[in-house]
């Protein structure tokens, strides 16, 4: 029954003016409450598609930054491997020479020791292996320090750990021969300095030393 029935029902059943402002307010009533509820259902309907827009919106701009910083770090590690690979190449040469340097100064100093052990008597003759370790412990400084840069640390510090007791051995012979000592003594002073664990120590380098330049990796692969 519509609102004007209802208005008409009240006056052709002449219904007191009290009931009919009662009746009135009834409707009013009714009538608002109807139109806040279809309101509130439009404006719940219209607020959940704006969240879901919104959603999808920041879901969107959010892939987006995803996206952007893959690729940002994708080039960043590309452009890590390209130099590494450059670094590589430049540091290949250098250490290999400092290697093969340090490999004969190891070689030498084996040879003295044994030297010493069977064949005593020829001071003037050690002599001229101390001379030889002497000039290959320069080219060994000379390599590492011009190596040194392309090294990690804890080579670099193995490499200072295995000549620095040759260093000390021909600085006590030569302070020896310096001070009048015949060259027996001297060479007895040479050989105590030396800590005679020499091949193990360069071992441990050349693992090292393969390790970096990845011969290990290169030897599975094949």
């Amino acid at each position: 029954m519509g609102a004007f029935e209802i208005l008409t029902f009240f006056y052709n059943n002449a219904i007191t003016p009290a009931i009919v402002v009662a009746g009135v307010a009834w409707l009013f009533k009714t009538i608002v409450i109807d139109s806040l509820g279809k309101e509130s259902i439009a404006l719940r309907g219209q607020i959940e598609r704006d969240s879901a827009l919104g959603i999808e919106k920041v879901r969107s701009i959010f892939l987006i930054e995803v996206e952007q910083l893959r690729h940002s770090y994708n080039q960043e590690l590309e452009e890590k491997k390209v130099r590494f690979a450059r670094l590589q190449d430049k540091r290949l040469e250098p250490i290999l020479r400092m290697y093969n340097v340090l490999s004969e100064l190891s070689a030498s100093v084996e040879h003295i020791q044994t030297l010493y052990r069977y064949e005593t008597d020829d001071s003037d003759d050690m002599g001229s292996e101390v001379k030889g370790i002497e000039d290959l412990l320069l080219s060994a400084k000379t390599e590492f320090t011009k190596t040194q840069i392309f090294l990690p640390k804890a080579i670099a510090n193995s490499v200072e750990n295995f000549m620095q007791p040759i260093r000390d051995a021909d600085l006590a012979y030569y302070m020896e021969r310096a001070d009048g000592g015949d060259s027996r003594k001297a060479l007895i002073k040479y050989i105590n300095c030396l800590r005679g664990d020499e091949r193990k120590v360069m071992s441990e380098i050349a693992d090292q030393v393969r390790n970096l330049l990845g011969v290990e990796e290169i030897e599975i692969d094949v």
